[in-house]
């Protein structure tokens, strides 16, 4: 069973070895699930390790010689990326493969900056595989096999006894598809994602890259025929930055070389960028032009970035951005985004700025008009670079900026004309001509719709709760809902307002609650995370603080519910929090005060921070967290494998806000016929069940003495989605049973169609929630449902003949 465990390494390793033999003593007695905590304590002496019996990872050999790969990476360090002109992102490994050229020229494999993974054998004719742990991020082994010469049999038994979630490199080399039955072609395609596959015919070329069960958002491969019957395919290659899982990866197919793309300037004067006076070494000179007009034609934008001005993919209409290395010294990538034509231009440009890092400058600039798309996540993503002014941006608006991820505040190289008249050439260019050093400072600065909020209160001071900065009935209503909670502290109960305005600073004290203030910053998510960051400091010697986000209301069980839960984080280092929204807390769906559940899906709302989370939290420099709760936080690697307890029965209650954003429509259709406690001696009498082993087996003693559901009732409402009816006929108290197909662990498909038929939470634009195990849970009116995933390990405990839906 996994579990944590803190230490300081020195106590573990003989400090007289040579650093080579104490890293490799470590792994070998540790088993480390992450080869990022062993690299880094070249620079930390304390680390927090996921540690695991050695009985679990036995699956696979290890790489026969773990000390040699060991000391190859550790020699290494951290100078080569396998080809890549850029860091890949933290967390991120970089990968390289390219297939053999005819009969001479072997192929080559690169992961995590090695190009010695084959440790025990050359690479041969055929297929040659790399397995990748994606639990331990590390080669497992690596394996040949000759479809020329053999039969395929063995590769297709080795390919279904892979894990789900293990990722495969191959490459191929003078011929891998003679022997390659349409069987095995069609198993790379349905379980490891292949695109590709089918076109490998005789002595072509293949590169590939897949994951056991996963969705992949991108194409990891390539493919080459030859071009005629007495040649070989040319050689294919592919490279990239790996995440876990395969779907939050990227290739690098963007990436710009100086030498392709970009061109010098001529003169002196150019290569400094129109500067007067050289920049100095620690900074970079940067010339940025919008889109400007010329006998009514509009000309395209135009940079210049250390004396080279010329750059693919660039001069579009909307927004052009370049990214410029400060490691590499250059230009590594550009695009533009046309957000007058499409929004999904903007979802387009978010992927892209989430591949920029802290060494890296963004800029930007503006051709012809970019706001009439350009969405408010976007634009909130740029703020992150200190972009605030492109909140303003108008029809036909110029825009120019530089800036750099993790500013704090806004950064000093942005600038903006708003066009009133797009024939007026004064308002339709906007330039910037600046040395830009290598750490941008950022400066504070009210938001723009804070400025034009507290110039509206001027005038018009009467908007009691606008001009207030809060919405005082929602928190009024909060306030006296914790009044209803027996025995509660008022003391232990601290309010967080943004910004200082004495009226709901008057309110709070009224009910006799403790006030603090935090300045006001323009996004929801920031606004909690900041708050989150200065409650920890009120009572340091309390453990654990619970958080209720805006315009909730809580049960009187509330705390009741806390007592009876909290203790198992202690006990169970599998759970990551509790909470005390249940996603599919309908009135047709939920309603058990006694039963609990274990998911993989953070619900927000009102739930349990820990210092050792918000640490966690902070690790990841906020990346986890860049959404509104309920857009999904702790996502993906965050978890580790670690779920959330939540109720059957909501203990809190959300109201919609006032006014109209962006998040309104998806906030009415999600808080539609909720219901939530309204007992105040509800006893949680089942929380032992929770525990892993002990929700594990309660999961298979509820389906053991389940009926299966008849699914000709669910017929209709899978055709067209109708919810089925209210006054379906169902035994009093009684377990229900159903089982739905999966083409992978992730696959949510046939499960969504489901929750369509139940009225469960089914908000397409975001992930399928209340997940465990592929394993759904829910009530309907006093009978308990549990739907059940082909690729759920209870899928086996399913009755003979037991129809699945599909």
């Amino acid at each position: 069973m996994n579990h944590l465990e803190s230490f300081h390494v020195e106590e573990d390793i003989k400090q007289s070895l040579p650093m080579e033999k104490q890293l490799i003593q470590f792994w070998k007695r540790y088993h480390l699930l992450s080869f990022w905590a062993l690299i880094s304590y070249v620079s930390a002496c304390i680390l927090v390790l996921l540690l695991t019996q050695h009985s679990e990872v036995e699956e696979f050999a290890l790489i026969d010689d773990v000390e040699e790969y060991l000391r190859r990476v550790i020699q290494r360090g951290e100078m080569f990326h396998c080809g890549m002109p850029v860091r890949c992102q933290a967390g991120q490994f970089s990968f390289s493969l390219s297939s053999g050229e005819r009969q001479d020229i072997k192929p080559t494999m690169c992961y995590n900056g090695s190009y010695q993974v084959f440790l025990s054998r050359e690479m041969g004719r055929g297929l040659n595989l790399l397995l990748i742990d994606d639990k331990l991020k590390i080669p497992r082994h690596e394996r040949l096999f000759d479809l020329y010469g053999e039969g395929d049999e063995n590769f297709l038994r080795y390919l279904k006894n892979v894990q789900t979630g293990h990722i495969i490199f191959i490459v191929t080399f003078d011929d891998a598809s003679y022997r390659m039955s349409d069987e095995t072609k069609h198993y790379l395609k349905d379980h490891f994602g292949s695109r590709e596959i089918i076109n490998l015919n005789y002595r072509g070329s293949w590169v590939f890259v897949g994951q056991k069960g996963g969705r992949h958002a991108k194409e990891f491969e390539a493919v080459a025929q030859r071009a005629d019957e007495g040649s070989w395919a040319d050689s294919v290659s592919i490279k990239g930055c790996l995440s876990f899982p395969l779907v939050d990866s990227y290739l690098h197919t963007n990436i710009l070389s100086d030498l392709e793309n970009v061109s010098p300037v001529k003169n002196t004067n150019s290569a400094m960028c129109g500067m007067k006076l050289p920049c100095s070494g620690n900074e970079t000179a940067v010339k940025i032009v919008s889109a400007s007009l010329e006998n009514t034609a509009l000309l395209p934008v135009s940079f210049c970035v250390n004396g080279k001005e010329k750059f693919a993919n660039i001069g579009g209409r909307g927004l052009n951005f370049l990214v410029y290395d400060l490691d590499w010294g250059s230009v590594i990538r550009s695009q533009s985004f046309d957000t007058y034509v499409s929004e999904a231009e903007s979802d387009r440009l978010v992927e892209f700025l989430r591949e920029v890092n802290e060494r890296q400058l963004l800029i930007g600039a503006v051709s012809d008009d970019a706001s009439r798309w350009l969405s408010v996540h976007a634009k909130d993503i740029l703020e992150r670079f200190g972009a605030i002014k492109i909140h303003d941006l108008t029809f036909k608006g110029m825009w120019v900026f530089v800036g750099m991820k993790g500013i704090q505040g806004s950064s000093p190289f942005e600038e903006m004309n708003l066009a009133s008249n797009v024939n007026d050439k004064s308002k339709a260019k906007v330039a910037l001509n600046a040395c830009i050093p290598d750490k941008i400072e950022g400066f504070r600065v009210l938001h723009p719709s804070e400025v034009r909020r507290r110039e509206f209160c001027k005038k018009y001071p009467s908007y009691v709760d606008l001009c207030s900065g809060a919405d005082l009935k929602a928190l009024q209503r909060c306030m006296d809902s914790l009044l209803e909670i027996p025995g509660l502290n008022r003391d232990n109960v601290y309010v967080v307002l943004e910004g200082h305005f004495e009226e709901p600073s008057d309110l709070v004290k009224l009910y006799g609650f403790r006030v603090k203030e935090q300045p006001s910053f323009p996004s929801y998510h920031e606004n909690l995370r900041r708050a989150l960051e200065l409650s920890l400091t009120f009572q340091k010697d309390k453990p654990y603080v619970i958080v209720l986000e805006p315009y909730l209301e809580v049960s009187p069980d509330f705390l009741r519910y806390f007592s009876q839960t909290l203790h198992l984080l202690e006990q169970d280092r599998s759970l990551l929090t509790v909470s005390a929204w249940n996603e599919n807390g309908f009135i047709h769906s939920s309603g058990a005060a006694q039963i609990f559940y274990r998911t993989q899906n953070f619900p927000g709302f009102g739930w349990v921070l820990s210092r050792p989370l918000m640490d966690e939290i902070r690790d990841t420099k906020y990346e986890c967290c860049q959404e509104p709760t309920w857009r999904g936080w702790f996502q993906g690697e965050f978890l580790k494998g670690r779920e959330i307890i939540v109720p059957d029965l909501s203990r809190v209650r959300r109201s919609l806000p006032t006014g109209f954003t962006m998040e309104t429509p998806f906030l009415r259709r999600y808080l539609k016929d909720r219901i939530s406690s309204i007992n105040s001696n509800l006893e949680p009498t089942e929380t032992y069940k929770l525990t892993y082993h002990e929700y594990e087996t309660e999961i298979k003693s509820l389906i053991a003495s389940s009926r299966l559901l008849n699914t000709t009732v669910l017929h209709q409402c899978l055709q067209d989605g109708t919810r089925l009816a209210t006054s379906l006929s169902l035994g009093s108290s009684a377990i229900y049973s159903v089982y739905f197909h999966q083409s992978s662990a992730i696959d949510d498909s046939v499960v969504r169609k489901l929750a369509s038929c139940f009225g469960l939470s089914n908000e397409e634009e975001v992930p399928f929630r209340n997940w465990h195990e592929s394993v759904v849970r829910f009530t309907r009116y006093k009978s308990q449902f549990i739907l059940v995933g082909s690729y759920s390990k209870f899928f086996l405990n399913k009755p003979i003949n037991t129809v699945i839906v599909t």
